[in-house]
């Protein structure tokens, strides 16, 4: 193929990519600072995401939801459609960094051991998605994490400064949609 590659800090990538920090090309927010468990009133309610609503392949699970008043919501709180959810913080190290897509209809919060990344022109949203899902499954969220113990967490602060790679946009968004066909087509299979 002929692709010049360089080295940088986070391993060889295409010549023509740039690396930078996640902090440059999202902004970050933690969730409502509540106790949530036992709060399953859905009247005057809307649903509030917790870390138990993110799958381990990044999927959002509404089998179990809890409800939070809707008059104490501040709207900075409210979830978009195309923001990512990341779990910075976990019971279990396997947890901790598990990203999911917020494509719902309908308003939906989040919780504090959430962490809203809502990404800015420069990056694609799917793209950083998967790029979140593969330093995952390599291990390397864990090295950043700060703690051994069961409580594993992985925050704002330091999230933002992780190094990603970053390609010029319309490949980002071709990568991701050969990512997302690619998907589609083994969840075909597994049904």
């Amino acid at each position: 193929l002929g692709l010049k590659l360089k080295k940088t800090e986070i391993g060889e990538i295409p010549e023509h990519w740039e690396v930078v920090r996640l902090g440059e090309v999202s902004e970050m927010d933690y969730g409502i600072q509540a106790s949530v468990a036992h709060l399953r009133n859905k009247k005057n309610s809307i649903p509030i995401l917790t870390n138990k609503n993110i799958t381990i392949d990044g999927q959002i699970n509404l089998a179990e939801l809890n409800y939070y008043p809707e008059d104490k919501i501040n709207k900075k709180y409210l979830l978009k459609k195309g923001d990512l959810i990341f779990n910075w913080r976990s019971g279990s190290e396997e947890h901790v960094g598990k990203t999911a897509l917020f494509n719902l209809n309908n308003n939906y919060t989040f919780s504090s051991f959430i962490i809203r990344i809502r990404t800015n022109k420069k990056i694609n949203n799917v793209f950083l998605l998967y790029s979140l899902k593969f330093f995952r499954e390599l291990g390397l969220l864990k090295s950043f994490s700060q703690q051994a113990s069961i409580n594993q967490s992985l925050n704002a602060q330091i999230t933002s400064k992780l190094r990603i790679p970053l390609p010029p946009l319309p490949e980002q968004q071709e990568i991701a949609e050969i990512l997302q066909t690619i998907d589609q087509k083994i969840e075909i299979e597994r049904r």
